[in-house]
């Protein structure tokens, strides 16, 4: 008979310290085939055989069958026990193979005659429980699940199931794994009328002749207390709720975080002042070393001032701590001032597109008289550069732009006010501005702040095909010619400024701008004669800042 192993879960000591599955000599079939020659050839009567294993499992999924519904009985399993010599001071373990001549897949319990031996004289429940634990990986189908120790089926599942949370981790699966067993093991004792204080000799029995520590846990199996709890709050649960003990599947996965707390919490209670001193320091000392990692990983992100932060809260932690060298210290202190330096120095390049609409404010004159206007009006739109240090207050930016301006002169006769003329001017804006913000060098600045801005600098105008319109003139439009000329601009307002591009509504400045020019007409003839324009605007201007 051939047999292909597929996946392999265990009930013992060797899982808990790391031992091997398996004698090293045999490989999982080989182990099988060996069994069965052994078996064939052996006239030798033992305490515990093979035959009292079978009757005890083939009763316990009896019991399942008589308990589940019709839907259910599905995921009953025929299971084959056998004695085996090849799995070394371990109680039992479930195995899935194929059988290659039948083309079908096997369900076995391996189980250890000479531990089972000594467990029955002692105590004849913990085989019971360690057959009802075995059948319920089977149940389960936790042989055909993820990290299992087999690398094709780990590759297999990796692409099928994706890691994406916590229950992605390889240990507790598998602590998961065991813990769910356990709780398969505890409904079926129950339904042979067990106690709640049975459970606890049962554990003390596997945790003497598995030479197991109470503490002890490993990569596969939860430690002796974890499992004692949730055989406790497993015995509890069935206590409260009646039917197939399928419906809480998820209490187990559920309760085990609130076990692993309550029994850590437990433990620091019962712990000595000294003993507490010394676990704190060294919770100081890994929560150090897990800021430092923080630190580097949200350096390379660009996230400096979150980074700094981070490895100023590590150099805080190992400093309250005892575990650690002088080395440790001044390679973080090291590290430290290389990201204040590096963050002190760089500048980066950002670019803001504008929109700005206001009023205008004009001084309109000739010669003789000021010359009122109406429908004053401008609307601006561009693009601002700078290049920003993060932990200055204070930096250059360029504006460049396009701007339009609209406005009517009038006249009054007869009490009437009347449109003489009519002016639209067109624009190229440069703005060299000198800016102050409050966000610079605040707690958060090397990620993103909210505070006041404040920009001033000189503003040259360069005039494009500006319009001329006379009401009373044959003519309609004519186009009217302007001196370039420096003014003056000014711009107040509130800004929020992020470094990070996932953040675009943190990247924001809403201002209220002034600006100042004097225009110089080269020809123009109006009714009124030659004018000079003194042009002032108020506006709101929005931009936003992209990296």
């Amino acid at each position: 008979m051939r047999y292909i192993v597929l996946v392999l879960l265990s009930f013992g000591a060797s899982c808990a310290f790391g031992q091997t599955f398996l004698s090293e000599k045999l490989k999982p079939c080989e182990c099988l085939h060996l069994s069965f020659e052994n078996l064939s050839d052996s006239t030798v009567a033992y305490l515990y055989d093979n035959a009292k294993a079978q009757k005890q499992v083939n009763e316990f999924l009896n019991i399942l069958k008589e308990n589940l519904s019709l839907s259910e009985k599905g995921i009953i399993p025929i299971i084959t026990t056998l004695q085996v010599e090849c799995i070394e001071n371990r109680f039992a373990m479930a195995t899935v193979c194929q059988n290659e001549k039948l083309k079908v897949l096997e369900k076995f319990i391996y189980f250890n005659r000479q531990m089972f031996e000594k467990t029955d004289e002692s105590n004849k429940l913990v085989n019971k429980f360690i057959l009802a634990h075995e059948i319920g990986h089977h149940i389960f189908n936790h042989l055909h699940s993820d990290y299992v120790n087999n690398p094709i089926a780990e590759e297999a599942l990796n692409r099928a199931l994706p890691c994406k949370s916590k229950n992605c981790d390889p240990q507790r699966l598998n602590h998961l794994k065991e813990l769910e067993a356990d709780y398969v093991a505890v409904w079926l004792l129950k339904q042979l009328k067990i106690e709640k204080n049975d459970l606890k000799e049962i554990f003390e029995v596997i945790k003497i002749q598995g030479k197991l520590s109470e503490t002890a846990t490993s990569l596969t199996h939860p430690s002796i207390i974890v499992r004692k709890e949730n055989a406790d709050r497993s015995f509890l649960y069935f206590g409260r709720n009646e039917g197939s003990f399928l419906n809480g599947k998820g209490f187990v996965d559920a309760e085990f975080d609130k076990i692993l707390t309550d029994i850590n919490k437990k433990y620091r209670e019962e712990l000595s002042l000294n003993e507490k001193r010394m676990l704190a320091r060294l919770d100081y000392t890994k929560a150090s070393f897990r800021l430092r990692a923080k630190a580097d990983s949200l350096t390379k992100v660009g996230e400096f001032g979150k980074a700094i932060e981070s490895m100023k809260s590590a150099f805080t932690n190992l400093q309250k701590s005892v575990y650690f060298e002088d080395k440790d210290s001044l390679e973080m202190l090291a590290q430290l001032v290389k990201i204040e330096d590096f963050v002190s120095k760089k500048r980066d390049f950002t670019l803001s597109p504008f929109i700005g609409s206001g009023v205008l404010l004009n001084t309109f004159t000739n010669q003789t008289e000021k010359i009122p206007t109406i429908n004053n009006r401008a609307e601006s739109a561009g693009l601002s550069i700078s290049l920003i240090n993060w932990t200055k207050k204070h930096w250059l930016e360029t504006q460049i732009g396009f701007k339009r301006s609209h406005f009517e002169t009038i006249g009054i006769q007869n009490d009437t006010k009347l449109k003489i003329e009519k002016f639209d001017l067109n624009q190229v804006i440069l703005n060299l501005n000198y800016c102050f913000s409050t966000i610079g060098k605040s707690s958060n600045v090397f990620n993103w702040g909210k505070g006041l801005i404040v920009s001033a600098g000189p503003q040259l105008n360069y005039h494009l095909a500006s319009k001329y319109y006379n009401y009373y003139s044959e003519s309609s439009k004519k186009e009217i010619l302007f001196h370039p000329n420096i003014g003056s601009h000014f711009e107040i307002g509130y800004e929020s400024a992020s470094r990070k591009r996932s953040l675009p509504f943190k990247n924001y400045r809403i201002s209220l701008t002034h600006d100042l020019q004097r225009m110089m007409f080269k020809e123009i003839n109006t009714l009124r004669g030659s004018p000079k324009l003194l042009s002032q605007s108020l506006a709101i201007k929005i931009s936003y800042r992209q990296w």
